[in-house]
């Protein structure tokens, strides 16, 4: 099974906007594993169905690591103002290319928009 895409690592930032130490990965089943997808054998791995979700999206190119995610939820913060509805308690850090990809490589942060 080849790696889907995007790997999505949902953070959940200290107060001052650093990484905390938990973090959780995810990988989209391919569709031809959805209806019956393999049981995992380390049992910190979990299957889950995510409902459908509304997002803001930055999306932004380069080789991304903690401070140029950083960068980019800062910047995502300032477009969207104090007013928009979204969680900000955590976010969503998207990666779309392999790490040998040298260039054209596409990054994500998700701001999850929170239900009136």
């Amino acid at each position: 099974m080849n790696t889907p895409v995007p790997v999505i690592f949902t953070v959940f930032p200290r107060d001052d906007g650093s990484l905390n130490l938990r973090l959780v990965a995810a990988l989209r089943i391919p569709l031809s594993f959805q209806i019956s997808p393999p049981t995992p054998t380390d049992t910190s791995i979990r299957i889950e169905d995510r409902p459908g979700m509304t997002v803001y999206v930055l999306q932004f190119g380069g080789f991304a690591g903690e401070s140029e995610f950083r960068t980019e939820v800062s910047r995502l913060t300032c477009t969207l103002g104090d007013s928009a509805p979204f969680q900000r308690k955590q976010y969503l850090c998207c990666s779309y290319d392999p790490p040998i990809k040298p260039y054209g490589r596409r990054n994500e942060v998700w701001f999850l928009q929170d239900e009136p």
